[in-house]
């Protein structure tokens, strides 16, 4: 998509140069090459990248890398998910998730669930029911 993005830019650009200023012709192709690379980035992680959430914590890749997962976009049939490390659990680089209905299959209603749904604390869900001791 952002390929075909750039690739209207350049053959927008000849009619457009006498009509345009220099500064919009600048921020148009920077716009273009911005938007190539992070095309890039985001097709960076594939299916040799599995993500796995055992109820508590993300993990992504084989052996899983533990970090935190965020919604960066939600299109409805398509989400771009934000994967960011935590020290200590491999090289510490952001990744990003393009996650569509049709790839996950039957998986996706359970995937929206797991990223929206609210992280137990520190102490987990048996921390917080446990009653107070009555003295």
């Amino acid at each position: 998509m952002a390929v075909l993005a750039g690739a209207a830019a350049v053959a927008w650009a000849p009619g457009a140069w006498s009509t345009l200023p220099a500064a919009w012709w600048l921020a148009l192709m920077a716009g273009s090459v911005l938007a190539v690379g992070a095309a890039w980035q985001v097709s960076a992680v594939g299916s040799d990248a599995p993500l796995h959430w055992d109820g508590r914590q993300w993990a992504l890749g084989e052996p899983g890398r533990l970090g935190r997962l965020s919604v960066a976009l939600d299109a409805g049939a398509g989400m771009l998910l934000r994967f960011d490390p935590q020290s200590g659990s491999g090289p510490l680089r952001r990744r990003w998730i393009p996650v569509g209905r049709r790839s996950a299959g039957s998986g996706w209603h359970a995937l929206r669930c797991a990223v929206y749904s609210p992280r137990p604390g520190p102490g987990g869900h048996s921390a917080a029911a446990s009653p107070a001791s009555s003295e």
